[in-house]
């Protein structure tokens, strides 16, 4: 079963990926809509990818992607996949950080999924 962390301030955005994440019966999502709390979730939590906005309230998808990595929790090793409007700020942001992609807002849904079996390693359905 892959454990996704799915982040985002906007709610509709974190429930349609939890719905189409979830079709797939193998898939699980946790959610959350603040960076503060998606910042202590991961460090008590193992998933198999974290799924971040960029431009978040109190801290950017940025810093909490750096939190995640310069701790020794969990998931310091754990895929990103930033979903963002604003991908030149994030890359730029993101640069020395390892095992980080991306998807561009708006979001095609149907990469998705295809998406996030090439990152995680799992075959399709």
């Amino acid at each position: 079963m892959l454990a996704i962390l799915v982040v985002d301030d906007e709610r509709s955005i974190v429930e349609m990926l939890e719905e189409v994440i979830e079709e797939d019966q193998d898939c699980f999502v946790d959610r959350c809509e603040s960076s503060t709390l998606a910042s202590f979730m991961t460090k008590g939590t193992k998933y198999q990818l974290i799924i971040l906005d960029f431009r978040m309230p109190h801290k950017n998808g940025g810093e909490v992607a750096d939190a995640i990595r310069s701790n020794d929790g969990p998931n310091k090793e754990t895929p990103i996949l930033f979903i963002s409007a604003y991908m030149d700020e994030v890359k730029e942001r993101t640069e020395d950080l390892k095992n980080v992609h991306y998807l561009n807002k708006p979001l095609e849904i149907k990469s998705l999924m295809p998406t996030i079996y090439n990152i995680t390693g799992k075959s399709s359905g």
